[in-house]
């Protein structure tokens, strides 16, 4: 139910579950609760994070696939000494992708310098900024809309 990325965050596998329990354990109804939920500006954005890293797991099972796959070896969280935070590294043979996920209209450059910060190590040239509508190629990385994304994966 849970996917664990790293000792400190987790994501629920699934949104329907999360709501359901969420409004559970309120008690409240749960269509108007997830309905006041999804209203706060910073919510929507970490229902989408949880999505993202759902479907990179499924990618990674697809090219891995075993009895005993371990994602948590080739998707995980990072942070940089500066505290700029990456939701998420997906690691495929030794290339190495950084994402983040801003679903928001407004993007800043500042919302890359996690993705930039992770690309002074070596081990990673361009990154992805999943964002709600922005389509646009920048030096280190691409942002791109998440429904474009998903359909991609």
């Amino acid at each position: 139910m849970f996917l664990h990325l790293e000792r400190k965050k987790f994501h629920f596998e699934d949104p329907f579950i999360f709501h359901a329990l969420r409004s559970w354990a309120l008690g409240r109804e749960p269509y108007d609760e997830t309905l006041q939920y999804l209203k706060k500006q910073e919510e929507p954005g970490k229902i989408t994070e949880s999505v993202i890293a759902n479907h990179l797991i499924r990618l990674l099972f697809s090219y891995y696939p075993s009895t005993q796959f371990d994602y948590t070896v080739l998707l995980f969280y990072w942070r940089s000494q500066r505290k700029r935070e990456l939701d998420s590294v997906l690691k495929m043979g030794d290339h190495y992708s950084p994402i983040e996920v801003k679903y928001q209209s407004k993007v800043s450059s500042e919302n890359g310098f996690s993705i930039i910060d992770f690309q002074k190590g070596g081990k990673s040239s361009k990154g992805l900024l999943l964002t709600k509508d922005s389509l646009e190629v920048k030096r280190s990385y691409l942002k791109v809309p998440v429904p474009i994304f998903l359909l991609l994966i």
